[in-house]
């Protein structure tokens, strides 16, 4: 009787010890810095990120990143492929040709906008210091929408603009399709993270239709050059910054043209082959010199033509890439501020 008696009285007791244990102590759970999970952040809410280093700010760095990776591996790059517009004359006798090359425009950078992502938790752990960062996927959402709301304000009110005089409808223009492809990219995150964007009042596409009409009517780019070489690099850098480069013709009413000078001596009898030159880029747009480069170097090689040909990738990377870029600032403006 007295030996039932105690076992009842612990089976009545047990499970209050149980209760009272569990009230004061946390229930252990797998550990995040394996996992790369946490149970008090579970994916449908939370966007998780663990990095490890061997300082705080090291690991918080790097569980940021961790958590810009959920974007970037799971969206497609946004691009616009090259445009070409051909044009021939009625006469038959002028061919004009514009190339666009609209990747420019793309050129959105890839980071992730991390506003709202937070480190919560730190652990060391085998020496390293650890890091746990989440983004709150429903907060974020919002902020994004706003975001894209911003921008279809911003794209709208550049494209009354882009009807406008010249530069600054090409300005506006730029400006727009630029922002209207940074506004396909947040589209992308928002879906990731359960949203989605309304509708865009203008695509990408027509706003890249309308600068290159834009380009060809008021800032055709014609090359001036002796040097065969120096067309070619010129006009390839031209068009790979979203400009419009005629051939064989003018071209509109206000072309930009770009008059490219060198001047190159070779010297074979010295001990060894030197090629010393001296290139000047200009560029006149509208009455008014809109860009200007100078630039001087002394090439030596083993070989004469090895020189001469090295003197000619130093005359595309450092004269003809800068000057270019300062064309397009000059034509379109700063479309990426």
């Amino acid at each position: 009787m007295i030996r039932n008696t105690f076992l009842v009285v612990c089976f009545l007791l047990v499970p209050g010890l149980l209760l009272s244990c569990s009230a004061g102590q946390e229930v252990p759970q797998k550990d995040w810095v394996v996992t790369g999970m946490h149970q008090g952040y579970p994916p449908a809410r939370f966007v998780v990120g663990v990095g490890s280093g061997a300082t705080h700010q090291e690991a918080d760095d790097r569980a940021r990143g961790e958590v810009g990776k959920f974007f970037k591996a799971q969206i497609v790059a946004i691009d616009l492929q090259e445009q070409q517009y051909n044009r021939t004359e009625r006469d038959g006798v002028t061919v004009e040709t514009h190339e666009v090359d609209f990747k420019t425009f793309t050129r959105v950078r890839a980071k992730v906008d991390l506003e709202g992502v937070k480190v919560v938790s730190r652990r060391q752990r085998q020496g390293e210091q650890h890091s746990l960062a989440v983004l709150d996927k429903a907060k974020a959402a919002s902020r994004l929408l706003q975001q894209v709301a911003d921008l279809d304000g911003k794209v709208a009110v550049l494209v009354k603009k882009g009807k406008g005089q010249a530069p600054g409808s090409l300005h506006a223009t730029a400006r727009a399709l630029h922002l209207s492809v940074l506004r396909k990219k947040w589209a992308a995150h928002l879906r990731l993270l359960g949203g989605r964007a309304p509708k865009a009042g203008v695509s990408d596409l027509d706003l890249a239709l309308q600068l290159g009409k834009l380009l060809r009517t008021h800032a055709p780019v014609v090359v001036s050059t002796q040097s065969k070489e120096l067309a070619m690099y010129v006009t390839e850098a031209l068009i790979a910054d979203g400009l419009a480069v005629a051939r064989g013709a003018s071209g509109g009413s206000t072309p930009v043209k770009v008059t490219v000078h060198l001047a190159m001596k070779e010297e074979d009898d010295a001990k060894q082959p030197l090629v010393s030159y001296e290139v000047t880029l200009s560029a006149t747009w509208m009455g008014e010199t809109v860009a200007r480069t100078n630039y001087a170097e002394r090439i030596m090689h083993k070989s004469l033509e090895q020189a001469r040909l090295k003197a000619l990738y130093d005359i595309r990377d450092r004269a003809v890439r800068p000057f270019c870029q300062s064309v397009q600032k000059a034509i379109l403006g700063d479309f990426q501020r």
